[in-house]
């Protein structure tokens, strides 16, 4: 499921390239698009394997308010805002490709545990022990990302 989830990151962060004129841009929205998608994957693994549903939901809320990933979305969002405002676009369209990203994603996931819902659910739990042990797709985002999250936790230059 990691690979599937990583291909599924890189294809979302390419279809929003185009919001992303610049490094910064494309650092933020690679470091949108991960949360977004591991918050979808919980999320999605939390309606299929019922029997852990309420792991899955602790797991999302705690990644969710986690300080790290939260300043990171956050200033990856402002990002994203201030680069649709640059280039004469709208905040709409930001919200509307991650929306679009997101729904991709959830579908996906609907997809491969409908083909082999057995398997699905063994990497899902996979996954809950990787949150736990904040390892793999849930390591710190620095070490994920280390280049993106230098550039999208350094301060706006002065325009």
């Amino acid at each position: 499921m990691r690979r599937f989830l990583i291909a599924l990151v890189i294809a979302g962060s390419m279809g929003s390239t185009a919001l992303a004129d610049d490094e910064r841009s494309r650092a933020a929205v690679r470091v949108s698009t991960h949360i977004a998608g591991q918050l979808t994957s919980l999320g999605i693994c939390a309606g299929i394997d019922s029997a852990n549903a309420t792991a899955y939901r602790s797991a999302a809320s705690a990644y969710e308010q986690d300080s790290d990933v939260s300043a990171a979305d956050s200033a990856a969002q402002k990002i994203l805002a201030e680069d649709a405002r640059q280039t004469g676009g709208d905040q709409k369209r930001v919200t509307l490709t991650r929306q679009r990203t997101e729904a991709a994603l959830a579908q996906s996931l609907r997809d491969a545990a409908a083909a082999d819902k057995p398997r699905f659910i063994t990497a899902c739990r996979d996954e809950l022990q990787s949150f736990n042990g904040h390892s793999g797709s849930f390591a710190p985002l620095t070490d994920l990302f280390p280049y993106e999250m230098k550039l999208i936790l350094i301060e706006a230059p002065a325009q």
